[in-house]
């Protein structure tokens, strides 16, 4: 048989015969009724397509990563996302209403190399379906620095005992 889907036909027009089983006159007394049906309306939940990005390790936090993409048939139905999984060190966020990956905190590939970023869809009637956001990042040619300061700027003092010019003292 046929799947019912209010989104496609949401009213249907039926026309049943009662028919007579007479011995007599067989099939001679009938009669018919219309019966329309009208559909109510199932909250479908959504569904959203997992995702990959790639990404320097340069981009600036606020930097957008991308969207993920949901889809919900019932219509006026509202979507919200959120990270369920996979973002421990907290490097991105989702925007709640739109599912836009934006980039929380500074990263670097030769730590970390690639998220993998479970997120969740919900629909205005509590539906939801998931998927995964897979981001990897890039390696971006630095400059070099000396530890002890971000900006490399770091001064470095040692003493050193005056030697006779021959070496010994």
């Amino acid at each position: 048989g046929a799947v019912l889907n209010y989104e496609n036909t949401n009213v249907f027009t039926v026309v049943v015969r009662a028919t007579d089983d007479s011995q007599r006159d067989p099939g001679v007394l009938s009669a018919d009724a219309t019966v329309t049906i009208h559909l109510a309306d199932a909250n479908e939940a959504p569904t959203i397509q997992s995702n990959s990005f790639v990404i320097a390790e340069s981009l600036t936090v606020g930097s957008e990563v991308g969207s993920m993409i949901s889809t919900d048939i019932d219509a006026g139905d509202i979507v919200t996302y959120r990270i369920t999984s996979g973002n421990n060190d907290r490097a991105f966020n989702i925007l709640f209403k739109e599912g836009t990956l934006r980039i929380t905190d500074k990263l670097d590939f030769e730590s970390v190399n690639k998220y993998t970023i479970g997120v969740q869809v919900t629909d205005t009637g509590g539906n939801k379906a998931l998927a995964t956001a897979t981001i990897r990042i890039t390696d971006v040619n630095e400059p070099p620095f000396f530890p002890g300061a971000e900006d490399g700027s770091v001064d470095y003092t040692r003493n050193i005992d005056e030697v006779d010019s021959d070496g010994y003292d």
